[in-house]
């Protein structure tokens, strides 16, 4: 029985790709503002660099998971075999290596110091305008509601470093940048292109 038992257990084994990956990034950061640095957990895993890669980001703050974003069989073809979108590579394979490997997780991760005046002034003003509209529609506040929140979050934010994320879409093309809402108590898109 034991003969068998081996057997199968060398098929199984020998059945797995060699090339099989799962890779695992940490970084620690406050973005609820509580004082205590959240863990950010960024993965990476695929059967193969030449096929699809899948990815995750996800945002625990003293062991309770507040966010996580899970993208399976990334495809995106075109921006890993065009030379220039992503620098140090060529080709396909070494691309999309040095991108998860390497850029997009400390890409991912967005940090606007105090001092950076014009910077912090003009994602304030964009989030005013455009994060009204979000805070109605995405957490169902009212008109006054969702411009008072936005204005309270504002005001918070006016003389503190704003971090945040802003996760990928592709190489040159990233999502909105989420900050904490530490009023509402969740992740909003503070800035959006």
């Amino acid at each position: 029985m034991n003969f068998f038992v081996a057997v199968l257990l060398s098929i199984l084994i020998s059945s797995v790709p060699a090339y099989a990956f799962h890779n695992t990034f940490t970084a620690s950061k406050d973005l609820t503002y509580d004082g205590e640095p959240e863990q950010i957990v960024y993965e990476v895993s695929g059967k193969s660099w030449e096929q699809p890669v899948s990815w995750s980001f996800t945002v625990y703050n003293g062991g309770r998971k507040i966010f996580r974003r899970a993208v399976l069989n990334d495809d995106n073809r075109l921006h890993y075999d065009d030379a220039g979108c992503v620098e140090n590579c060529t080709g396909l394979v070494a691309c999309r290596k040095e991108w998860f490997l390497h850029q997009a997780f400390p890409a991912m991760i967005v940090t606007v110091a105090p001092d950076e005046i014009e910077r912090r002034d003009t994602l304030v003003a964009v989030y005013q305008r455009q994060a009204p509209d979000f805070y109605r529609t995405q957490l169902g506040l009212s008109e006054n509601d969702a411009h008072s929140s936005v204005d309270r979050l504002a005001t918070f934010l006016e003389s503190r470093e704003i971090t945040g994320f802003c996760l990928p879409k592709s190489p040159v093309e990233f999502g909105a940048l989420m900050v904490y809402d530490r009023f509402q108590q969740q992740f909003v898109r503070f800035y959006h292109p």
